[in-house]
């Protein structure tokens, strides 16, 4: 009866091979040499090894040197995996079950298809320490940027796995991304040497990017639109505006994470699908409550007065509803339906599609450019680099400033039939739930200058304004 051959998941609960007996000759079998050895692993388990097929002596005592060198200095590889086995198992197993932060379900798809399509049909066949760094760059460079991207992604942080498993002694993954890199910084440099001496104009914007971030008056004029035509977008809009959280944290602020006396929003959660949604009823696969993207993405934002003073109206109107009798206002989404639901993360697509076109801005433009507008008002103004990115969930100022600044440039011209609402539709009050306390919620023109009194507000003094982990 043949052998059963062993899962990935069983040979990894061995953990490292410990200790080992091996002949201190290579056995004699059949006209050829091979070499015997014993290996004891971590978990107390013992195994048998043979490397055989050796025609002379020499050959198979050179192979017995070179196994005793890699136990020695602990770079002996006792198990040989297939790729293509190993990433499915890396995906499955380990990025969408592991206990601290699993992937998302974007993530998760995302990865699924590049193995599918890219990796597998490539490389699949052939075992981990078989893949060398010529044959990562061979796999990557013909694909298209962003393809390449996720391919990177995939194997460097896959073999960083591999090698922390004992199934590979390097990660050649890392070595192959970083001579890609360094290529493409090469040839951006060729080309635009090449441009330079063809438009010297160094005012010269690159439009084969997207570098869409709205201006302060820019913004107030879309919030002063929504406030009147599209009630039901505009303070989902305010927060992305004032807080440039993504749109999944966006959806998962409750009535309970907003401080109205530290002035603050927490956020501990983001809503979305989770990758194993085989336990949840129809309706509620998208609206779960998941881990935030990165540990980066716990945090405590600062907000301004006119905000809260917004969000205290809208949690008056909805206690003012039928339906909030059957549910604790504390835990409703601040950008909710009308039944208390939270909204999935494409419930704004419509009215966000008709406002762009309303203001005739590009067809392209995102609601995540909400995101790199108030990065890029926050930095023209000078706020703290390092602070922005931990408001921004990010780990690092450095990714901040190259990936979400973007310099000046025009997304939409101002419409003149829109200045005079903004006169029309403010100032208004409400009574807030305090005692004695009826104010202005804005003043007119308020979102003309909104990311400017944000600024204002929360980071002139250089508050403490986003430590990691707070909570309520």
């Amino acid at each position: 009866m043949a052998k059963r051959t062993e899962t990935i998941a069983e040979m990894l609960a061995h953990g490292s091979v410990v200790s080992w007996n091996m002949r201190n000759t290579p056995t004699r079998a059949h006209g050829k040499y091979t070499i015997r050895l014993e290996l004891t692993f971590l978990d107390g388990t013992t195994q048998r090894r043979e490397y055989g097929g050796y025609s002379d002596l020499k050959s198979a005592v050179k192979k017995r040197s070179e196994l005793l060198t890699e136990l020695t200095e602990h770079t002996y590889l006792p198990f040989r995996v297939k790729t293509g086995l190993f990433l499915d198992y890396w995906l499955k197993e380990h990025m969408a079950k592991r206990k601290v932060r699993p992937i998302s379900y974007q993530t998760f798809s995302s990865y699924q298809s590049a193995i599918r399509c890219h990796i597998i049909p490539k490389i699949g066949n052939l075992y981990l320490d078989a893949v060398t760094t010529e044959t990562i760059v061979t796999l990557i460079n013909p694909k298209s940027p962003s393809i390449a991207k996720t391919v990177q992604s995939i194997l460097e942080t896959s073999f960083r796995f591999a090698v922390k498993m004992h199934l590979l002694n390097r990660n050649v993954a890392k070595l192959a991304t970083d001579c890609i890199r360094k290529q493409e910084k090469h040839r951006k440099k060729q080309e635009a040497d090449k441009l330079a001496r063809e438009e010297p104009d160094t005012d010269r914007i690159d439009w084969t990017k997207r570098h869409y971030a709205l201006t302060a008056e820019q913004t107030g004029q879309m919030l002063a639109v929504a406030k009147a035509k599209y009630p039901s977008l505009f303070i989902a809009l305010l927060l992305a505006c004032v807080t440039g959280c993504r749109i999944s944290e966006l959806l998962a602020i409750r009535y309970r994470d907003v401080d109205y006396q530290k002035k603050v929003i927490y956020l501990k959660a983001q809503l979305g699908r989770p990758v194993d949604a085989s336990a949840l009823k129809k309706g509620e696969i998208a609206s779960c409550r998941i881990p935030t993207k990165s540990i980066n993405g716990v945090r405590t934002i600062p907000v301004p007065d006119f905000v809260l003073d917004e969000i205290l109206a809208s949690r008056i109107r909805w206690e003012q509803t039928e339906t909030s009798m059957h549910l604790n206002t504390d835990d409703v989404a601040v950008w909710h339906q009308e039944n208390g639901r939270p909204y999935t993360r494409y419930g704004y697509a419509k009215p966000f599609k008709k406002l762009k076109q309303e203001l005739d801005m590009p067809e392209d433009f995102h609601w995540h450019d909400l995101r790199h507008t108030y990065a890029t008002l926050m930095a023209k103004h000078d706020v703290n680099i390092r602070e922005l990115a931990t408001v921004l969930g990010h780990a690092k100022a450095e990714f901040t400033m190259q990936m979400y600044v973007v310099s000046e440039q025009p997304v939409y011209e101002l419409l003149s039939p829109y200045e005079q609402m903004l006169e029309s539709v403010f100032p208004y009050t409400v009574q807030c739930p305090m005692p004695g306390k009826q104010r202005e919620i804005l003043d007119p023109g308020a979102y003309i200058n909104v990311l400017d009194r944000c600024i204002r507000e929360c980071h002139s003094q250089r508050v403490p304004c986003a430590k990691r982990g707070n909570t309520v």
